[in-house]
Order: C-alpha cells, then sequence, then structure tokens
C-alpha cells in the first residue's frame, strides 16, 4: 500500500475525499488530511506519505511554499496539485518545482483516480527499477570480492587469469585494499591437508564442511597469533597462506616466527579436527611481485621433506642452494602456478584450456633441461594426483574409469617431454569428454556458489528463494540441483554447518549455549538444543561438560 496525504483547506474537499475515492482498491490508504501548509509539512514529516495532493491557495503558509521546503528537505515522493488556480503563473511555478500533476477544481472523481493511479504506476516502476538497481550491486560486489580473490590467488601462485590482467586499474584497486603488499615483506605457507580416509571416504557436502573448518581454525589462529595475513584454497587439498612482515625484520628471524606459528597450527587442528596438516615455509620476499616464489619454495620444502624444521610435527623449510646461487629452475618451472592452473581448468572441465595450461608446461622443461624419464614421471603422477583430487573435490568420480584405463602403466613408457605432454592430454580427453553433455556448469557453479554462501553467511537468515535469486534459478529447481549435488536438502546442509560450528564454540567453554544459538543464526533457545542433540546426540549443556 502507498501512503497518501491530502491538504486543503476546504473541510468540504477533505471529507469528499476522504470518503469517495477507493483508496484501498486503488493499492493506497489515506494516511491524514491537513488544513494549510505548515500542517500539512508537520503531517508529512511524522507520516512520510508517498503521494502528496494539496491546494495551493492556504492560510498560514499556501501550497507553493510548502512544496518548496518539502524540495529543500529532498522529500521522495510524488505531488499532485488539486486547485482553483489556474492562471498560467502558478502552473509555470509548479512546475519549477517538479511537481507530478496540476488539477483544476473542480475535477471528476474518474481523474482524480486517474491521476492518482499513474503516481502509483510510477512508485512502482521506480520501486522495480531501485531493487534492480541494489540487485545488481550486490551481485557487482560479490563479483568484485571473487576478482579480489582470483587476483591474490594469482599474486600467490603467479598463475595466468582468465577475467584478470596484469597491471592496469583491477591491479591498483585490489593494491589499495591490500596496502601491505607494498609497504611489508612477505613469506608463504604452504598448507597440505594430509590424506586420510576420513577425508577421502567423505561425501562431497562432507568435505567442504572440512575444509571450512580447517579455515576457521587456522583464521582464527592466524588472527590471534600473526594478525596480517591472505588464505587462499589452491587445488584440491591445498591452502596458501600469506604472512606479513616488517620489512626491516631479518629473514632468519621472520621465518623462525613462521615456524612457530606453523607448529602452533599443526598441533592446533590436530586437537580440534583430528585431522593432519603438514606445512612448507619459503623464504622472504620484499617485493610483493615475488611472492609466488615463495610459495614454488614452500611447496618444494613439502614435496622433497628434506628439511625438516622439527621432529614432532610435518613442518619443513626451504633452504637456498648452498653455494648461493639462486634456485633458477624453480623461477622458471613454477610448479605450484602450473597444478593450480591445471586444476582450475579440470575443475571446469575446459580442455583447450589444460592443452594450454600442459603446453607452456612441457616447453618449460625442455628450457631447463628437466628432461630426464624420472623427473618427467615424477611430474605425471603429481598431475595425475591433482586431477584426481580435483574431480573428487568436484564430486565427480571417475577413480574407476581413469584406474582401469591403463594411464598409470602407460606413464612408465614415458621418457621425453613430447611423450608426458601427449599422456597428460590422454588424461584431459578422458576427463573431459566424459563430462561432455553430462552437466550443466553454470548450475555446477550455482550449487558451488550457494555452498560457499552458507559457509560464510550460516549465522543469518538463509532462505533457499534468496539465494536461488542470486544464482537466476527458481527456488524448486536450485533445491533440486542441490539435493543431487550435494546428496542432503538445503535446510539439512545449512542446520550441519550451523551445528558443526556450534560444537566449535561450545567445545571452547567462552560462551553461554543462548549465546552460542544466537551466533550460529537460532533466536529461539529450545528449537536450537532440540535440533543439537538430534545432530549429535547430546544437549548443549551435556556437551559442555
Amino acid at each position: 500500500m502507498y501512503g497518501v496525504v491530502v491538504i486543503d483547506d476546504d473541510r468540504q474537499v477533505l471529507r469528499s475525499m476522504e470518503k469517495s475515492i477507493p483508496w484501498t482498491e486503488m493499492g493506497t490508504v489515506c494516511l491524514g488530511v491537513a488544513g494549510d501548509g505548515r500542517e500539512g509539512l508537520r503531517l508529512i514529516g511524522e507520516l512520510s506519505p508517498d503521494i502528496v495532493i494539496t491546494d495551493i491557495y492556504m492560510p498560514v503558509m499556501d501550497g507553493l511554499e510548502m512544496i518548496r521546503e518539502l524540495r529543500r528537505q529532498g522529500y521522495p515522493g510524488k505531488i499532485v496539485i488539486l486547485s482553483g488556480y489556474s492562471e498560467f503563473e502558478y502552473a509555470r511555478q509548479a512546475l519549477k518545482l517538479q511537481v507530478d500533476d496540476y488539477l483544476s477544481k473542480p475535477a471528476s472523481l474518474t481523474t482524480i483516480r486517474e491521476v492518482i493511479g499513474q503516481a502509483v504506476r510510477q512508485l512502482q516502476e521506480e520501486r522495480r527499477e531501485k531493487e534492480t538497481l541494489e540487485q545488481l550491486e550486490q551481485k557487482i560486489s560479490h563479483y568484485e570480492t571473487f576478482l579480489e580473490q582470483e587476483w591474490l590467488k594469482n599474486v600467490m601462485t603467479g598463475a595466468r587469469s582468465v577475467c584478470l590482467s596484469h597491471g592496469g586499474e583491477d591491479e591498483a584497486l585490489f593494491l589499495r585494499k591490500h596496502p601491505r603488499l607494498e609497504t611489508d615483506a612477505h613469506l608463504v605457507l604452504g598448507v597440505e591437508i594430509a590424506a586420510s580416509s576420513r577425508i577421502s571416504e567423505a561425501a562431497p557436502a562432507d568435505r567442504q564442511l572440512f575444509r571450512f573448518a580447517i579455515r576457521n581454525v587456522l583464521g582464527e589462529l592466524l588472527q590471534t597469533f600473526w594478525g596480517a595475513f591472505e588464505m587462499v584454497d589452491l587445488h584440491a587439498h591445498h591452502v596458501a597462506v600469506l604472512l606479513h612482515a616488517d620489512h626491516r625484520r631479518p629473514q632468519e628471524a621472520a621465518v623462525d616466527d613462521a615456524i612457530r606459528l606453523g607448529k602452533r597450527l599443526i598441533r592446533t587442528v590436530y586437537e580440534v579436527l583430528r585431522i593432519r596438516l603438514r606445512i612448507g615455509v619459503g623464504t622472504l620476499q620484499h617485493d610483493w611481485r615475488r611472492i609466488s616464489l615463495s610459495t614454488e619454495e614452500a611447496f618444494l620444502a613439502l614435496a622433497n621433506e628434506g628439511n625438516a624444521a622439527y621432529g614432532d610435527v610435518e613442518l619443513y623449510i626451504y633452504r637456498k642452494p648452498e653455494d648461493g646461487i639462486p634456485d633458477l629452475s624453480i623461477q622458471k618451472l613454477k610448479p605450484i602456478r602450473f597444478y593450480h592452473e591445471l586444476a582450475e581448468a579440470i575443475r571446469l572441465f575446459q580442455e583447450q584450456r589444460a592443452a594450454d595450461v600442459i603446453g607452456r608446461f612441457i616447453r618449460t622443461l625442455e628450457d631447463i633441461g628437466e628432461t630426464k624419464p624420472a623427473s618427467l614421471r615424477m611430474h605425471g603422477r603429481e598431475c595425475l594426483t591433482i586431477i584426481r583430487f580435483t574431480l573428487f573435490d568436484t564430486g565427480k568420480n571417475m577413480e574407476h574409469r581413469l584406474s582401469t584405463s591403463g594411464l598409470e602403466k602407460r606413464l612408465e613408457t614415458v621418457d621425453t617431454p613430447e611423450a608426458l605432454e601427449r599422456w597428460l592430454m590422454d588424461v584431459v580427453e578422458q576427463v573431459c569428454r566424459e563430462e561432455t553433455g553430462q552437466e550443466n556448469l553454470r548450475h555446477k557453479q550455482a550449487v558451488e556458489y550457494v555452498l560457499q554462501y552458507i559457509q560464510e553467511h550460516y549465522a543469518e537468515d538463509l532462505t533457499l528463494s534468496e539465494l536461488a535469486g542470486k544464482v537466476y534459478l527458481s527456488r524448486n529447481y536450485l533445491s533440486q540441483l542441490f539435493r543431487e549435488y550435494v546428496g542432503e536438502s538445503f535446510n539439512q546442509y545449512v542446520t550441519k554447518v550451523r551445528m558443526e560450528k556450534a560444537k566449535r564454540l561450545l567445545a571452547e567453554g567462552k560462551y553461554l549455549i543462548y549465546e552460542v544459538a544466537d551466533m550460529v543464526g537460532y533466536k529461539n533457545i529450545p528449537y536450537f538444543s532440540t535440533l543439537f542433540k538430534k545432530t549429535t546426540g547430546l544437549n548443549p549443556s551435556d556437551f559442555m561438560k
């Protein structure tokens, strides 16, 4: 309903309009009436009507003076003049004040209804435009966040992006949002989620929960014990953590700090989640454009396992060559960048993109002389592992097809870069062509967006209808897609995410039950307790003991 205020010093006119106009039928309601401009200003200020119908000549303050004051105050609604004065000068002033319509008394009921109806239609159109603009701004905001994360990922891996170019306005904007990139020194922790049956045998939705829980714990620890950091998911079971450090801090001191932090991360994640992490530590870089080198070093330390910092945790540090000469093969090859780009291409089932990535990698192997058969086969095994993890992570089970196609046996015959390229392209073709025609990529990405949104906004009032609007699907169709992809309903998954967070908060012992309920999105405490017991088998109070 749109609210209307009528202002006229003729009481008969006021009574007639109140009684004769079918306000409800027109989607309006008469909020009140006033007898002069000053009283009208007061009434408009109190009631905030959408439409004002006013006379011109009135005592105390006339209609035109009242309209000038409304415009000065920024009144956004529609204004209609209904007056016995039809002289041109009044009409000219009304136009200057951007009045929406001007009627001369006596006006028929039909004419008044038409004018009010037109004002309502204009208001409806303006509301639709405003809602569309707000939705567009929200989508742009989400997209900018996505681009920002992609840019950070590119900085940390040195990867090329299909949606971002180096330099230009995007880079300048993101650097302003992350000023420490230009003022601090940086080093990277390469985090690997160690393989276990608990994770490998989990459903895709549960693997998302594991990753969400790990990121939560890591984020809280990093915020508490380091402060300035960035964290991005890489391919499959890898996460990269970028640590910002005072640029005056010596290399050894910064690495020692990172080692202590890494130990804490490994031990706490295992204590809280019973999930084992392996961490590699790269070297300190003073130019943000060289951060990807620290990433490569961190994961190379993980792969070599030759520089254990402490025997009681799986934490490894990268050591520069003893002769002091930079390891140029790392800078040229950039395996983490390659694995990340390959995983992204496989995740989206983009065969040509994967072929381009593989081609660049093979040329680099040739350039740096890494052409020994044993080394080529090692890269092949690592690529196959990345592809398997990526497929597993997206919920596509092609393990039987990959394991029975003789790929691993054929890998043992690879003895040249060209042979490795042919073998990798055979793997990619099997994966991508198996997928062709079986799944609509847009729908898969829509479900992935919903999963991520739930993980980031679980404490809010989440509805399937709202999220369906964000991904341009109907509520019912998104519900069907969600169940097919995740294996459970939208509400079941939201509840699972909230209960996992609630268990962690209760286990900390710092919050009361009603506080935890509110923090995970429940205002009704008994309902929260019922759901918690249904999920865990214990009441929240028993769980805290």
